[in-house]
């Protein structure tokens, strides 16, 4: 259409016609105002603009048809083609984003062709698109090839079920299923064990079949020949008085140098013997402390046994002979050189003991501690109070106690009470810069505890 050049009322009628609609009012003179019209297919009344009908003798604009009329043309059926041969009854209209609501498919395009061909082992038609002669492309390839457009090679790995049968009794196996494939399990049961195991055919090339049989013999292999142990174990100074198993189990011997019975495994006896830890026997290697030894030593450090001996390090409940008080010692301290704790000076001193409390008010701390009243530790303790008070402590109360034992109880108690009841830090409130002279892990912070609450809970206890 001309820019500019004006519309006349019979051209405007010509063109809609061409079109496929009749004008049901005059021409309203401009190509963009709404025309009354009818389709002359259907008798549907719209209206349109002039100025989307195509010009005389050309093709139909697309936006310029009929809504009923377009809908009744897009009643196409899906093109979808069922495995069955079948095709699907599905509307094209009714298809969303490329797909077939009913099938769920993406049809072909309708001017497109499919394969001719119908599959004669299963009934299914070839849903591939057709390329020539009927054919698609496999089809046509394998026509070409072989004269048969079904053809299909035979692999040489497909075996029957009578094969593979064979194969697994020749294993030891005997099948209690049928043969599904290469690579799915089957139930089979060993003729040595009678166990059933699951193996799979393409691992008919293993060394055992059975795998509980196959672990067995891995197992023999790799264990140790019980002749060469007993040579070994004898090497090391110890007679076995039982069979041997393996080189994990404890194994019963006898010493042949102490005459002791003892179990030790195999593994850790030969172990010591290539380090040169001595024989086998822990007696006599030093790995272990008899019964009879251990309470001998004891008695030769002043102390009575009141409980039968387990470990070195275990507590062991004994009586000081001494001053006559009951204490539990290990083993390794006492062969290290420690003795009784009451007799030794310490916080445990039968002695008159001080419990003190100082606090700190420039740093906001409270101190406890014990301090013994002996003319001998008595300059020792003066200066330990003084090296306190360099660093600002000042001594709020003190308490005295006939035994160290009573005060270091308080003492505990008191530190328990800061830190589990109080939430104190459990290794001091100060650190171990503040205080020079030690003893900042029995510290505690004066706003979290309170010193009067402190001194009432002492007076409590005591």
């Amino acid at each position: 259409m001309p820019v500019g050049v004006p519309v006349t009322p019979a051209d405007a009628v010509a063109r809609i016609r061409q079109n496929n609609h009749e004008p049901m009012e005059p021409y309203p003179g401009r190509v963009t105002d709404p025309w009354k019209m009818r389709c002359m297919t259907c008798g549907h009344e719209s209206l349109k603009p002039l100025s989307r009908a195509s010009a005389v003798g050309g093709k139909n604009h697309s936006a310029f048809g009929c809504r009923p009329c377009s809908r009744i043309k897009s009643r196409k059926t899906c093109s979808v083609i069922f495995p069955s041969g079948n095709r699907c009854s599905e509307p094209i209209a009714r298809h969303r984003g490329g797909k077939c609501n009913l099938c769920g498919l993406s049809p072909v395009k309708l001017s497109s062709r499919l394969c001719e061909l119908t599959d004669p082992r299963t009934g299914k038609r070839c849903v591939a698109k057709h390329q020539s002669n009927g054919m698609c492309a496999p089809h046509k390839d394998r026509a070409r090839k072989n004269g048969d457009p079904f053809y299909e090679r035979e692999s040489p790995y497909i075996i029957s079920n009578e094969e593979a049968t064979a194969v697994m009794k020749s294993r030891g196996l005997t099948p209690l299923e049928p043969y599904h494939g290469a690579s799915d399990p089957w139930l089979c049961r060993c003729d040595t064990c009678g166990k059933e195991s699951t193996p799979r055919y393409s691992s008919r090339n293993a060394t055992f079949g059975c795998k509980y049989c196959g672990n067995a013999r891995g197992g023999d292999a790799l264990r140790f020949p019980a002749a060469e142990a007993v040579a070994v174990m004898e090497s090391v100074g110890a007679i076995p008085l039982e069979p041997f198993v393996n080189v994990h189990k404890p194994w019963k011997c006898q010493c042949a140098t102490c005459g002791r019975t003892f179990t030790v495994t195999f593994q850790a006896a030969r172990s010591r013997s290539r380090k040169g830890n001595g024989a086998g026997c822990g007696y006599c290697s030093s790995f272990r402390v008899h019964p009879d030894e251990a309470a001998k030593m004891m008695k030769e450090a002043g102390f009575s046994p009141l409980e039968p001996y387990v470990r070195p390090g275990d507590p062991w409940k004994c009586r000081c002979d001494t001053c006559g008080n009951t204490t539990s010692p290990t083993y390794s301290r006492v062969r290290k050189g420690h003795g009784c704790r009451y007799c030794n000076g310490g916080p445990f001193s039968p002695s008159p003991t001080t419990f003190y409390l100082m606090r700190n008010p420039k740093l906001g701390a409270l101190k406890v501690g014990i301090t013994v009243e002996q003319s001998r530790s008595r300059r020792h303790n003066e200066r330990r109070l003084r090296d306190h008070s360099k660093c600002g402590f000042i001594t709020v109360k003190t308490w005295v106690f006939p035994s160290g034992e009573i005060a270091h109880k308080l003492e505990q108690e008191v530190l328990r009470h800061w830190r589990e009841d109080l939430g104190s830090p459990r290794r001091g409130f100060l650190t171990k810069g503040d205080m020079h002279a030690g003893g900042h892990e029995e510290t505690a912070s004066t706003r979290k505890v309170g010193l009067k609450r402190t001194i009432d809970y002492i007076e409590a206890l005591i």
